[in-house]
C-alpha cells in the first residue's frame, strides 16, 4: 500500500528525464509496455519531490490579436465576461440608486473589481502567448526566447496534485484558473502542430523537454480532446509524430491526477460532471479513432488489452490514494472512477480491465478493510448499462464468492439489477459458460444475508424452473444440468430453519419427478435421480429418503458432489488443499506407484486404471510407459488394443501433476508397440461422434509421436501442432532401420479415409478447421518420417488428390496447412520421378504455387509456396536437360 501522496511507478529516473534521447532509453531498456500489461508491483514512491517530465499535452490556438476571439470556446467565454463586467460598470450607479444600501453596493463592487481582475490577468496572459505564437512562425525562432515563454507558461500550471490540494487546503490561484478555462487549450494546439511538423520544439533538446514539461503537468482534458482534434485534421506523415505525445500522456502521472481532481470533494459542480463525462466519451473512442487513422501501422498502445491495462493502473494508483486519504479522514467521490470503468468494460477488453484489479484490491483488502468499502462504491457508479458485462465478466474471472463480495458488496440486495441478473438472468434465463460460476453466484447469495432469505429465493424459482414440464421437454440437456447444478449447490448452505421453511416443495417436486423418470433420455433419468435422492435426504432428515439404482458416471459424480461440499470445500479439492494432505496423498500415490512398478502382469495396470480412484490412477499413469515398453514383445495384441482405449478416455479429475504427459507418453508407447491395432483403431476414433476437440488432437498428437519414434531417427525430431511441441523420448530413441516403412498404411489411410466424407457433428471445413489444418500436418509428418519406398508414392498421389479441393480455401491457415502437406509429402518421392508421379496433378500444382506468390496477402502461404515451386521448377530443369 502507497503512504498519503504516493504516486506512480513508471516514471523513468531523473538523470534520463532530461532529454529525448533519455525517455526513449529507458522505455526500451525497460520495456514499459510490458511492465504496464502485468500490472506489477503496488505504487510506493513519493512523489512530493519528484517532478513530472514523462507526459506530453495537446495545443488549440488560433491566431491572438486583440480584436479576434481565441479558440473554438474563446468567443463565448471572453465576450460574456468582459460584456459583463462592462455592464457591472455602467450598471453601478443605478444599483446604488435602487438598492440604496451599503452593503449591497459594497458586494458589487467586489464582483465588479473581480471581472475586472480576471480581464486584466486574461489580457496580460494572451499577450505572452501571442508574443511566442509570433516567435514559432519566424523561420529562424529564437530558441532563447522561445524557452523563456515556455518557462512562463509552464509556471501557470498548477503542477503536482498534491494531498493538500485533494483536501482543499491548497487553492488554485486566479491566474491559473484563468489560464486553464481560456488559454490552455488553444496554447496545446499551436505548439503541437509546431512539434508534429517538425518545428522547434522538436529539433531543439531545450525546447523539446520543455514542451515535454508543460503537456505533463496540463490537464488530460484538454490534452486528450486536442489530441483527437488535431489527429482528425493531421496528415498521415504529420499524424506519426503525434504517437509519441499520446504515449507520454498515457504513460505519465497526469492521467493518475486527472481522475484524482475530480474524484476530489472540492469538484462538485455540474461543470465538472459534465467536463468529466465527455472525458470519458473521449478516452472511450480514443483507441478506435486512432486506429481508424492508422490502419494497420496503429501504436501498440491503443491495442484493447494495452489501452485497458494502462487505464486499469491509473485507477488502482487513484484507489490506493483514495485509501490513504480516508485514513486521514479526506472523503472522496468515487463517480468518476465508476463511470470511467463501466464505459470502458462496455466498449473494450473487460477482462484486461478486471484481471489486475481483482488481483490487486484482493491483496490489498486482505490487511486494509478501506479498500473494499472503495471497490464496492465504485460497483454502485458503474452505468446501468454495464452492469451486466461487468458482473458477467467478474463472475467468469472471480475463484470464489468472496472476489464477487470485493466489487458487489451487498449490490445483490440493494441493487435491483444486479439482483436481477444474479438470481434470474445467470441462474435460470441462460447457462453459465463454465460451472464454477454457478458455484460463486450460489456462495455469493448465502452469505450476504444473515437469514438466507434470497437463497430460499433463488432456489424456489429454480425448482420451478426444473419442475416446468414444457421446459424439461424443449429445453437442451446441458440447461437441465445447469438448473440442477444451481439447485444442488443451494442445499449445503441450508440451515435447519431453511429446512423448516421449505418443506412445502415436496408437493410441487414429486409430480415433476415422474416427469423425468419417464423420459426416454437416460441421462435426464439420471439428473431425475440424483436430484430427487440429495433433495430428500435433506429436507426428510426424521423420515426415509428416496434411493435410486443407477449407474455412477461423471456427470452423477459432479452432481453429488456439489450437493455435499460448500464452496470452501470444492476448492480445496481442486487442488487448494492443505500442506498435511498434499503431504499424505503424496505418500500414498507412491506407495501404490511401488506395488505397481512390481508388477509384472499388463493386466493388473490396466486394473488400476480401469478402478477410477485418483492414488491408483496417477501411480499407474506414472510407471504404464516403462512396463509397456520393457515387456512390448510379451504384450498381447488385443490388451494393448483395450488398454489404449482407456488411456485414451481418461480425464484429469483430480488436478494431477503431469497427468498429461504421462498419458501421452503412455499412448505413445502403446503405439510403438503394436502400431498396426492401435494405429488404425486411433485413426478410426478420429472421427467418432462421441469426441471432443481435445480428444481428438490428442489422436493426432499420439500418431505424430508414434510415427516419429518408428521411423528411428538419429536425433530428436520436433514437430508443432496447435501450439504444442512433440518430440521423441530421447530414453527411448531407437537407431534402428526405419519401422515406419512397414505400417504407413495404417497411419495414413484410416486418417485419410472419413476426410471427404461431411459428418453432422464435425464440420472440419468449418468451425472445426483447426483440426483440418492438424490433419493435414499430420498426413504430411507421417509421408515425412516414412521417407521413399513404394507405399509413399501412392499416398503422395492420395495427398495431391486430397488437397486439390483444400487449395482456395478462404482461411489462410488452412491454405498454408495444405502447403505445408505437400512440402512434407512430395519431400520423401525423388526429383526423378515426382513429375511422373501424376503428370497432370503436378502441373496444376505448379500454377497454383505461381498464383498463391502473386495473389496470397498471407506471407507464410507465400514463404511455402515459394521453396516448393523451387523444387517443381528445378525438376522441370532437369526432365528438359537444362543447366
Amino acid at each position: 500500500m502507497c503512504p498519503w501522496g504516493t504516486l506512480g511507478t513508471f516514471l523513468p529516473p531523473i538523470e534520463m528525464r532530461e532529454n529525448e534521447r533519455g525517455f526513449k532509453q529507458w522505455r526500451e531498456d525497460t520495456g514499459v509496455y510490458s511492465r504496464f500489461a502485468a500490472v506489477l508491483e503496488p505504487p510506493n514512491r513519493d512523489i512530493t519531490n519528484e517532478v513530472m517530465y514523462d507526459t506530453e499535452v495537446e495545443a488549440k490556438v488560433r491566431e491572438a490579436t486583440n480584436n479576434e476571439a481565441w479558440g473554438p470556446t474563446v468567443p463565448r467565454r471572453e465576450s460574456k465576461l468582459i460584456r459583463d463586467s462592462e455592464d457591472t460598470t455602467k450598471t453601478q450607479d443605478q444599483s446604488d440608486s435602487e438598492d440604496g444600501t451599503r452593503t449591497q453596493d459594497s458586494e458589487k463592487m467586489r464582483q465588479a473589481e473581480n471581472q475586472h481582475e480576471w480581464v486584466s490577468i486574461l489580457r496580460t496572459k494572451k499577450e505572452t502567448i501571442r508574443c511566442l505564437e509570433e516567435e514559432l512562425k519566424k523561420v529562424k525562432p529564437d530558441v532563447g526566447i522561445v524557452a523563456m515563454y515556455l518557462k512562463t507558461v509552464i509556471e501557470w500550471l498548477p503542477g503536482q496534485f498534491t494531498p493538500q490540494k485533494f483536501s482543499g487546503i491548497d487553492l488554485t490561484t486566479l491566474e491559473m484558473k484563468v489560464f486553464s478555462s481560456y488559454l490552455y487549450g488553444p496554447t496545446l494546439l499551436f505548439l503541437l502542430r509546431n512539434y508534429c511538423s517538425s518545428g522547434v520544439l522538436r529539433r531543439n533538446d531545450q525546447c523539446r523537454d520543455l514542451f515535454h514539461s508543460l503537456v505533463q503537468l496540463g490537464y488530460l482534458e484538454e490534452n486528450v480532446n486536442v489530441l483527437l482534434d488535431f489527429l482528425s485534421e493531421a496528415s498521415l506523415e504529420i499524424s506519426k509524430n503525434f504517437v509519441d505525445i499520446l504515449e507520454r500522456t498515457f504513460l505519465s502521472e497526469c492521467f493518475t491526477q486527472c481522475i484524482l481532481r475530480h474524484c476530489s470533494n472540492m469538484q462538485k459542480n455540474e461543470a465538472d460532471r459534465v467536463l468529466w463525462d465527455e472525458t470519458v466519451r473521449l478516452l472511450t473512442s480514443l483507441p478506435e479513432r486512432v486506429a481508424n487513422k492508422f490502419r494497420d501501422k496503429s501504436p501498440e498502445l491503443v491495442s484493447p488489452k494495452m489501452y485497458c491495462r494502462i487505464i486499469t493502473h491509473h485507477i488502482l494508483l487513484t484507489i490506493c490514494f483514495i485509501a490513504e486519504g480516508l485514513e486521514h479522514n479526506v472523503s472522496a467521490n468515487t463517480e468518476p472512477i465508476g463511470k470511467l470503468l463501466g464505459h470502458l468494460c462496455f466498449v473494450s477488453d473487460a477482462e484486461a480491465l478486471l484481471i489486475p484489479m481483482i488481483k490487486w484490491l484482493k491483496k490489498w483488502g486482505r490487511t486494509d478493510p478501506i479498500i473494499p468499502r472503495i471497490s464496492q462504491k465504485l460497483y454502485k457508479h458503474v452505468p446501468y448499462m454495464a452492469k451486466e458485462r461487468f458482473v458477467s465478466t467478474l463472475l467468469r474471472l472471480a475463484d470464489n464468492h468472496k472476489d464477487l463480495h470485493i466489487f458487489l458488496g451487498d449490490s445483490g440486495l440493494t441493487c435491483i439489477i444486479t439482483k436481477h441478473l444474479l438470481t434470474q438472468k445467470f441462474l435460470i434465463t441462460q447457462e453459465t459458460p463454465k460451472a464454477g460460476m454457478v458455484h460463486t453466484i450460489i456462495g455469493y447469495l448465502a452469505t450476504i444475508q444473515e437469514d438466507s432469505q434470497l437463497l430460499r429465493s433463488t432456489f424456489l424459482k429454480l425448482l420451478d424452473t426444473w419442475c416446468n414440464k414444457s421446459i424439461m421437454r424443449h429445453s437442451s440437456f446441458d440447461y437441465h444440468v445447469h438448473v440442477t447444478r444451481g439447485l444442488l449447490t443451494c442445499l449445503p448452505y441450508f440451515t435447519s430453519e431453511d429446512v423448516e421453511s421449505l418443506q412445502h416443495v415436496t408437493d410441487m417436486f414429486l409430480p415433476a419427478l415422474a416427469n423425468y423418470l419417464d423420459s426416454p433420455n437416460m441421462e435426464l433419468r439420471l439428473i431425475g435421480m440424483v436430484f430427487a435422492e440429495e433433495l430428500t435426504a435433506k429436507l426428510l432428515r426424521d423420515k426415509p429418503s428416496l434411493k435410486f439404482v443407477y449407474q455412477p458416471s461423471d456427470l452423477v459424480l459432479e452432481l453429488k458432489k456439489c450437493a455435499r461440499l460448500k464452496e470452501e470445500r470444492i476448492d480445496m479439492e481442486a487442488g487448494n488443499s492443505s500442506d498435511d494432505k498434499g503431504a499424505n496423498e503424496s505418500l500414498v500415490v507412491e506407495k501404490i506407484c511401488k506395488e505397481v512398478d512390481n508388477c509384472i502382469d499388463h493386466k493388473e495396470v490396466l486394473e488400476y486404471l480401469i478402478e477410477g480412484e485418483a492414488e491408483k490412477v496417477t501411480a499407474a499413469l506414472q510407471v504404464s510407459e516403462k512396463i509397456v515398453r520393457e515387456d512390448s514383445s510379451n504384450m498381447d495384441p488385443e490388451l494393448a488394443l483395450e488398454m489404449i482405449k482407456v488411456v485414451l478416455h481418461l480425464e484429469d479429475k483430480y488436478n494431477t501433476d503431469g497427468f498429461e504427459e504421462n498419458r501421452a507418453q503412455t499412448l505413445a508407447a502403446l503405439l510403438v508397440s503394436h502400431p498396426t491395432q492401435c494405429a488404425v483403431y486411433l485413426g478410426g476414433e478420429f472421427y467418432e461422434r462421441n469426441h471432443n476437440l481435445k480428444h481428438r488432437l490428442d489422436v493426432l498428437q499420439t500418431l505424430n509421436r508414434g510415427a516419429l519414434e518408428l521411423s528411428g531417427a538419429d536425433r530428436i525430431v520436433k514437430y508443432a501442432l496447435s501450439g504444442v511441441s512433440l518430440c521423441t523420448n530421447d530414453k527411448w530413441k531407437s537407431s534402428e532401420r526405419n519401422r515406419m516403412k512397414d505400417v504407413a498404411n495404417y497411419f495414413f489411410y484410416p486418417l485419410v479415409r472419413g476426410l471427404p466424407e461431411p459428418l453432422p457433428y464435425l464440420d472440419l471445413m468449418g468451425s472445426d478447421r483447426v483440426l483440418l489444418c492438424d490433419l493435414l500436418r499430420t498426413l504430411g509428418l507421417i509421408l515425412k518420417v516414412t521417407g521413399q519406398c513404394e507405399a509413399t508414392l501412392k499416398m503422395s498421389k492420395c495427398l495431391l488428390e486430397l488437397t486439390w479441393s483444400l487449395r482456395t480455401h478462404e482461411d489462410a491457415s488452412v491454405r498454408a496447412a495444405c502447403l505445408e502437406a505437400l512440402s512434407s509429402g512430395l519431400e520423401c518421392v525423388p526429383d526423378a520421378i515426382l513429375l511422373s508421379l501424376v503428370p497432370g496433378e503436378v502441373v496444376e500444382l505448379r500454377r497454383w504455387l505461381g498464383q498463391v506468390l502473386k495473389q496470397d496477402r498471407e506471407r507464410k502461404c507465400q514463404i511455402l509456396a515459394g521453396k516448393l515451386a523451387l523444387r517443381l521448377d528445378m525438376c522441370f530443369s532437369q526432365q528438359l536437360g537444362l543447366p
